[in-house]
């Protein structure tokens, strides 16, 4: 570009690709994550205002996730496309369900 003496350069905004961090669940798929069972599993969250438990898995080729405890079936949530889900428990869940209170069934993709 010529400039001519005196001329000014036009400055334009800069636009930022700052992303967000990954979450849990990406850094996971990705194996990055540095702590996975800080993450999966059954862990206290807070939803509504209320603590609830939630149990979390990776199944990258599941088309469904569900969790048997206590004698029900709680439908697991996709949260991330590539596998990862979260089921919601009751909120009679009071206690953190120990490796034994709990299985996971799951449907495959065809």
């Amino acid at each position: 570009m010529d400039m001519k003496a005196g001329e000014k350069m036009q400055r334009l905004p800069i636009q930022s690709a700052v992303e967000p961090p990954p979450t849990d669940a990406q850094l996971l798929l990705r194996a990055e994550h540095g702590d996975p069972f800080a993450y999966l599993g059954p862990h206290a969250v807070e939803r509504d205002g209320r603590r609830r438990y939630a149990v979390r898995v990776v199944q990258p080729h599941a088309a469904a996730i569900t969790v048997l405890t206590r004698g029900q079936e709680i439908a697991a949530e996709r949260v991330e496309p590539e596998g990862v889900f979260e089921a919601l428990l009751p909120a009679d869940v009071t206690d953190r369900p120990g490796p034994r209170d709990y299985r996971r069934r799951f449907g495959v993709k065809r």
